[in-house]
């Protein structure tokens, strides 16, 4: 079972090489050769492909990159194929290191050494990234550490090893980044209205429904191989396998059909038929508030004199009359904000990423479409697929633009109301004395007495 990951290397060569062949890490039985020589044979296990010998392959590869004129950005790529503890011979993981090498980069440069230091066996291998052929360099893309494991499990299979089985289908980055820190993102966000939909749900089409009402645009029917859903104010359709194990189809079909079997086991066939009856409490108008940023900005429009509501307007206060020139700004960001049912920063942030994903996309279509056009020897500015794609990378933006002054300015907002909030607490504890009976001035007297007299005497 061979874990596989390829490493881009910048700098240092030389160090990189020295690592992969050192003989504290690939030389068997070093330790005990030292005690008992006569007994114990020592075994090297480092190799070179296409170069001259292990001592001399870093002088080589220099010597490569020299002749082509490519001796700078990605100087090699490392490779790191690991095993088990307990599996395979050093011999027979050398073997495979080398067979790989052979296989993946016939015509670049290789070293491969085998280390033995740790409990579980792994080779290294260190490729030149200029060919020693013909001098083109070699590319690594995301797509290539998983044509690189495909070859690695095929050579385990032949030589009776393990190999890794993956569960289920593998995630962007973007998304097992924004997991592993905790954010929101847009397929999780999915994933939890389809957990929703599913327990409001008695069959596939009324979970269709279901995801409807929830504002999806569904699509599904007789000429739709996979049932795709987009979100209100997405630009694409997600399909529902793609979400993961648990939601294909098939999945939600068995789940649902799990859920029938749960209701009829406790509740029985009379339940059964009141299934789809809600009993609601209280108004349904009480009941649609708003919360987080939305309610944030609801209740700032409401300060600036602005936002109307069953009491009327408030009056403005004077702390706020600064912000009152920005009204239709936050109106556009409050609309926004409602439009894409964002309460908190997490969604602002999954917004973020969304869009960041979908703009990297855009722009890669769009070189790859400008360079069909220039090939054709037609102009771009007239090509009509061009600058569709140019217009959704500007509509995107624009909308990144808007998620960012939402950050900046919802900081803003809770800044001034706090502020004003304070100045107000302190303007009112000021005039509190003159209102409170039983208070005297300095000479003595009550301060209402004070106030009767010099009253009357401004009368005389």
């Amino acid at each position: 079972m061979a874990y596989l990951k390829i490493l881009t290397r910048r700098y240092n060569l030389a160090g990189c090489t020295d690592y992969a062949v050192n003989e504290d890490k690939t030389v068997e039985n070093a330790a005990r050769y030292a005690l008992n020589p006569e007994k114990t044979e020592e075994r090297f296990y480092a190799s070179c492909l296409n170069c001259g010998s292990v001592e001399t392959a870093n002088e080589e590869m220099q010597k490569t990159k020299k002749r082509f004129g490519k001796e700078d950005k990605v100087l090699c790529y490392h490779v790191i194929q690991s095993f088990p503890p307990g599996e395979g011979t050093p011999e027979q993981i050398h073997k495979i290191g080398i067979t790989f090498a052979k296989e993946c980069f016939g015509d670049f440069e290789v070293i491969i050494g085998t280390h033995l230091d740790r409990g579980h066996l792994h080779n290294h291998i260190v490729i030149n990234s200029v060919s020693f052929v013909d001098g083109r360099k070699y590319r690594s893309v995301p797509k290539t550490l998983w044509q690189l494991r495909e070859v690695s499990d095929r050579i385990c299979r032949e030589n009776g090893l393990s190999v890794i089985i993956p569960k289920g289908k593998g995630k962007h980055y973007a998304e097992w980044q924004a997991e592993q820190s905790g954010k929101t993102t847009i397929r999780s966000m999915i994933r939890k209205d389809v957990d929703t939909a599913i327990e409001q749900s008695f069959n596939y089409r009324s979970f269709l429904d279901a995801m409807r009402v929830s504002g999806y645009i569904v699509k599904y029917g007789e000429n739709v191989k996979h049932t795709a859903v987009k979100p209100k104010g997405g630009q694409r359709y997600i399909r529902l396998s793609s979400l993961g194990q648990g939601y294909t189809e098939a999945d939600i079909q068995e789940r649902l059909q799990k859920k029938r079997l749960y209701d009829d086991f406790h509740f029985g066939g009379k339940e059964r038929k009141n299934y789809n009856k809600i009993r609601l409490k209280g108004s349904f108008q009480k009941s649609r508030r708003i919360t987080g940023i939305r309610a944030l900005y609801w209740k700032y429009l409401y300060l600036l004199g602005k936002a109307k509501k069953k009491t009327g307007r408030r009056k403005v206060s004077p702390y706020l009359y600064d912000d009152v020139i920005r009204f239709e700004k936050y109106v556009k960001q409050n609309k926004f904000l409602s439009e894409n049912r964002i309460d908190t920063i997490e969604d602002i942030e999954s917004l973020m990423s969304f869009f960041h994903g979908e703009i990297s996309r855009l722009v890669e279509e769009r070189k790859r479409i400008g360079k069909e056009v220039r090939l054709r020897g037609e102009n771009i500015k007239v090509d009509a697929v061009y600058q569709q794609c140019s217009e959704q990378i500007k509509a995107y933006r624009a909308k990144l633009r808007m998620c960012e002054n939402i950050l900046e300015t919802e900081g803003r907002i809770r800044i001034n109301l706090q502020t004003m909030k304070e100045l107000e607490r302190k303007e009112g504890k000021e005039y509190e004395p003159g209102k409170r009976s039983g208070r005297t001035n300095d000479k003595g007297n009550p301060a209402n007495q004070r106030n009767h007299s010099e009253t009357v005497g401004n009368r005389g």
